[in-house]
């Protein structure tokens, strides 16, 4: 008989966790992790760990699946307390996938340990008296917000600011065009460290002026992702720009804009004109929102990191034409800077560490 190997438990761990198992992941394999957790007690709790760590309830997910899942996390609650990324989808009984308010607050009941919630789709007007109280009351820590696609009229996401407002310390507007166009002046703005939009538009800017109006005592806005940035709210821009640590832009910093504790800079675009990279920049990065097609340049960025001193890390998206990264490659490896492929995250987690630049992501 073959003598049996006992694999040491830490690396049966570090085996699960590398398995993908959010539901919103294409390379997700659930059912390998499915298999791991009924091996037996020990690979059970990690492999469960890992398949509840990131929910999404997706479209189309029927009322079945939703009800099966809302029992699962009624009969074992210690199942729910894995739950640090929450996907949901707000609207009326009659949208498939979808939870109507008191849905989402009996869900969130069942997700103590909640850090990350995203809202793909809102549909309602508001959450109405009740669910707002029953979320108010659970004290959840969440950190993360990301607000993608909703009814023009709706309130919700300003009544989850206001729940919140005290621990939220990361917000993503994905849709900005569906926010409504006048904040509530009820509510003082959340002391974020991080904003993110897909864009800027002039006719959301009263929402963008009340989310980056800086509060007294508030800490400092540590990461922007801006995009194309509205003309009127340069002055708040130019209040922050001393204090960013990640500036993410379609093109390059505006020159009016003083940057002298950027570590990370980000760029969507090509630069229309030499980019100007602040000395104080580790990690230079450019993720274009669509592949090239052979006819854009990266000359202008291969320039400013030729002459940059300063830069430890080079990042691209997978949107980069092969020929761009070979010549970004060589420039690096001639340099001795780190090049990686990377995609932006939410919450941002910088890829220059040092001690102290990561502490309000803490």
């Amino acid at each position: 008989m073959a003598a049996r190997i006992a694999i040491p438990l830490e690396l049966i761990f570090a085996i699960l966790e590398a398995i993908p198992g959010s539901t919103d992941s294409p390379t997700a394999d659930r059912a390998t992790l499915c298999a791991c957790a009924l091996v037996c007690h020990a690979w059970s709790v990690r492999a469960q760990a890992v398949l509840l760590r990131r929910v999404h309830v997706q479209q189309g997910a029927s009322p079945v699946w939703r009800t099966r899942l809302m029992r699962t996390l009624g009969v074992r609650p210690p199942l729910g307390a894995h739950i640090r990324t929450l996907g949901v989808r707000l609207a009326g009984d009659g949208l498939r996938g979808a939870l109507t308010a008191a849905h989402f607050a009996a869900l969130l009941a069942r997700c103590p340990a909640l850090e990350h919630l995203a809202v793909d789709m809102c549909l309602l007007p508001t959450l109405g008296a009740g669910p707002i109280a029953a979320v108010a009351a659970l004290l959840l820590n969440v950190r993360s917000l990301e607000w993608r696609r909703a009814r023009s009229d709706s309130v919700v996401l300003f009544e989850l600011l206001g729940l919140w407002t005290g621990c939220l310390r990361a917000l993503r507007l994905a849709s900005m065009d569906t926010v409504p166009v006048v904040a509530p002046d009820i509510l003082p703005p959340p002391a974020l460290h991080e904003i993110s939009t897909d864009s800027g538009y002039n006719d959301v800017s009263p929402v963008l002026r009340w989310l980056l109006q800086p509060a007294a005592g508030a800490p400092p806005l540590r990461v922007l992702d801006i995009g194309v940035y509205p003309d009127d709210i340069r002055d708040i821009l130019e209040a922050h720009g001393p204090h960013l640590h990640s500036l993410t832009l379609h093109r390059q910093p505006p020159p009016w804009m003083a940057l002298g504790s950027l570590l990370e800079l980000i760029v969507r675009q090509e630069p229309t004109a030499p980019l100007t990279v602040p000395p104080s920049v580790r990690h230079l990065g450019f993720y274009p929102t669509w592949a090239e097609d052979g006819r854009h340049s990266l000359a202008r960025f291969c320039k400013a990191l030729s002459e940059h001193q300063n830069v430890r890390v080079v990042s691209i998206n997978r949107q980069v034409s092969p020929a761009n990264e070979a010549s970004l490659r060589e420039i690096c490896r001639v340099r001795g800077i780190q090049f990686i492929n990377h995609r932006l995250s939410f919450p941002v987690s910088l890829l220059v560490c040092s001690k102290g630049n990561t502490e309000w992501m803490a």
